[in-house]
């Protein structure tokens, strides 16, 4: 595929968040190479206006997501600093009500750094449900890895991004693909339809792939998996919503990658936070 001239002549506005106000920025041909969007096909046949907005959101999508994974960096990044912040102050206690020269002193600092450290542990992974382990067990399914466990973004459960995104980074098993379906999937375009297990236990297919996310503040990008082509329904049918704590498990049959969606139950949920 190929842009119109008249695209390439004019930038595109996409609207974006910057410091909590909303604005403005121009979006260019560059913008679609850096995130991987092919600009041409093999016949260099040109975009016609609808694949071109096609194209303007999805992209569009893609700096959504961006947006979000910055922003749970800075979140992860401010919680990390006030725990070192936490164990880095002292607990002081006054020795005596009646000592005028108030002079302190430490307070049991070893056991509140130790429940310091245990309460910053709130993503515990919790087991597969056991009906879908028994699914998993009736379909001849093997190799049952944790993907993800996360809570689902806005632009997880908004009808018009159709996604669910898988940031590389917070993948919990990284040979949940084998190397063949790696290189396939992290090149230009390929992608995988795995059969999906929903919350539900109904079963269908998802198209599984990769976007590349170029930074803003850097010439770095980074890489997000997308379950998508499908993805909507699973929301629909399962009720899902924002906040939602999800996890994605991988297993296989007959080598054949497959993936499974389990909801963490509301009391566990609650108990982990």
């Amino acid at each position: 595929m190929m842009f119109p001239e008249s695209m390439k002549k004019k930038n595109m506005r996409v609207a974006e968040k910057e410091k909590g106000k909303k604005g403005l920025s121009l979006l260019g041909v560059d913008d679609f190479e850096k995130r991987g969007f092919k600009i041409h096909d093999d016949n260099h046949q040109p975009l016609t206006g609808f694949d071109a907005l096609l194209a303007v959101t999805d992209l569009a999508s893609q700096f959504l997501l961006e947006e979000e994974e910055h922003e749970e960096e800075e979140e992860q990044r401010q919680k990390r600093l006030m725990r070192e912040k936490a164990l880095k102050r002292p607990i002081m206690k006054k020795k005596s009500f009646l000592d005028d020269d108030k002079e302190w002193v430490h307070k049991d600092y070893s056991r509140f750094k130790k429940k310091i450290l245990r309460s910053s542990i709130n993503d515990k992974v919790h087991e597969m449900p056991e009906n879908m382990r028994k699914l998993i067990d009736s379909m001849n399914g093997n190799n049952i890895m944790i993907v993800i466990q996360k809570n689902l973004f806005f632009t997880d459960t908004n009808e018009h991004y159709h996604r669910m995104s898988i940031p590389e980074k917070q993948i919990r098993s990284a040979d949940f693909l084998t190397q063949e379906e790696k290189e396939w999937v992290n090149n230009e375009g390929g992608e995988m339809t795995p059969l999906f297990i929903q919350p539900s236990l109904a079963v269908s297919e998802l198209v599984f792939k990769r976007w590349t996310m170029a930074k803003s503040d850097s010439n770095k990008c980074s890489y997000v998996y997308v379950l998508t082509c499908g993805w909507n329904d699973v929301i629909s049918a399962n009720h899902l919503k924002q906040g939602d704590k999800v996890q994605l498990w991988s297993f296989r049959i007959n080598h054949q990658l497959c993936l499974a969606l389990a909801r963490v139950a509301a009391n566990h949920h609650h108990h982990d936070s």
